[in-house]
């Protein structure tokens, strides 16, 4: 598994890539047009790899990243376009409010407007 991400915006021009190669992760970071750095981190399985992988997705698409274009010249607005809609959310149930309580009898409710 290996995906490619960018953040271009304001004065940032950053890569970050991430590679899981069996119980290995690969992370390639930098300013966009260098070599970057790269970081191996080993883990104790495959599993766990590709778990901190997509832990580090979410963090960098938080902080507005967006994956790069899958093949040179394409881009990733375009490959976005090609992807499969997502199914909205659901429209929230509508509120209910409860009726008022009926008064006891015998008893009156005074209201006192202060002005």
């Amino acid at each position: 598994m290996k995906r490619c991400f960018q953040l271009i915006a304001g004065n940032h021009y950053k890569f970050w890539t991430v590679e899981v190669i069996g119980r290995h992760y690969c992370a390639t970071f930098g300013r966009i047009g260098t070599e970057g750095q790269t970081q191996i981190k080993t883990l104790g399985s495959e599993a766990a790899a590709l778990e901190k992988a997509e832990e580090m997705i979410e963090q960098k698409l938080g902080k507005g990243y967006r994956e790069a274009g899958l093949f040179p010249g394409v881009s990733a607005a375009l490959v976005a376009s090609l992807r499969p809609a997502q199914p909205s959310a659901p429209a929230p149930a509508p509120v209910t409010i409860p009726a008022p309580l009926p008064s006891t009898p015998g008893r009156r409710r005074i209201v006192i407007d202060k002005k």
